[in-house]
């Protein structure tokens, strides 16, 4: 390591350890209806190799757009994705026309995602709105996938034919 580290002094180079390369990075958004069992390095890969566009995705808390610590019960989390700085303009509109409303093929592992961007990006109030119903949409989301794989056999009960049922109780 230390002659790697001498041989990127002396040509003024740096090696990050990220997803990303870069020394910046510029955050797109956050995905709609994503959940954190979702494997992001694999998901990453199927992005970049749909799209061309190097792609770091980490799960994290959906901004509301207010300063302050959020209560652990109010906090929101999807996953993010962040492109390189330089990348910017090219990615968001890459990564839009593969994840746009009407498109239910061809989708990067088969998995509907939808693009939504964070709030500290948006100025208009009625896209500040649509944004935070998209939000309390992603916490429903969650937490129907968390209840789900927390009890299963709520499924399981739920799949059982009740109207037969009754009628042989009564």
């Amino acid at each position: 390591m230390e002659e790697i580290g001498y041989w990127l002094k002396e040509q003024s180079s740096r090696l990050w350890m990220r997803q990303l390369q870069t020394d910046r990075t510029h955050l797109v958004g956050w995905a709609l209806y994503s959940t954190n069992q979702m494997n992001e390095l694999l998901l990453g890969a199927a992005i970049e190799a749909k799209t061309g566009v190097a792609v770091s995705i980490c799960w994290r808390m959906i901004s509301t757009g207010q300063r302050g610590q959020i209560p652990v019960n109010e906090q929101v989390k999807a996953l993010h994705l962040k492109v390189a700085w330089k990348d910017y303009n090219k990615s968001v509109s890459r990564l839009q026309s593969v994840y746009k409303l009407n498109n239910s093929n061809d989708l990067p592992l088969g998995i509907k995602l939808r693009i939504v961007p964070e709030m500290n990006q948006l100025t208009n109030t009625t896209t500040r709105g649509k944004a935070g119903r998209l939000r309390l949409r992603q916490a429903a989301f969650t937490m129907k996938i968390e209840g789900q794989a927390a009890k299963p056999q709520t499924w399981i009960i739920l799949m059982l034919p009740w109207d037969s049922l009754s009628a042989r109780l009564s």
